[in-house]
């Protein structure tokens, strides 16, 4: 089984989809880190996947605001007294990092659910409506 990987994705058309994740590696200055983020498509939902390993699930907020998701969250740094580091590589702080929601979104039923350091966002689609036929009689 292979993954198949686009690297022109129709989420950064915005004719496509009004600008979805324009603001993809947007960073705020006063935030510290940006966590690697997946973001998937099936036929009924979109799916945005942040890898946020040592984050606290109540450290984590997810807003959806003038058509924008946006995730925020505090990896706390602890040290220990007495301890001293010959490297340090895990990145602490805050981090903030938006996303165009489109509007094919039910946006009242966007979920999300954090397991072993990654926080999933389920965006499920509006269902497709087929175009309804009527059919004209011919006097």
């Amino acid at each position: 089984m292979s993954t198949k990987i686009t690297l022109a994705s129709p989420f950064l058309k915005p004719s496509v989809f009004d600008e979805m994740f324009s603001n993809f590696f947007k960073t705020e200055p006063e935030f510290d880190f940006m966590p690697r983020t997946d973001i998937k498509e099936t036929a009924d939902n979109y799916k945005i996947e942040i890898a946020i390993a040592g984050v606290k699930k109540e450290d984590v907020s997810i807003e959806h605001k003038d058509d924008y998701l946006i995730v925020t969250a505090e990896h706390k740094e602890t040290r220990e007294e007495n301890t001293t580091y010959h490297l340090k590589e895990i990145k602490y702080g805050k981090f903030k990092r938006s996303f165009r929601v489109p509007k094919n979104v039910q946006k009242d039923n966007i979920s999300a659910k954090f397991d072993n350091g990654i926080l999933t966002i389920t965006l499920p689609k509006t269902p497709v409506q087929e175009p309804v036929k009527q059919l004209i009689q011919i006097d």
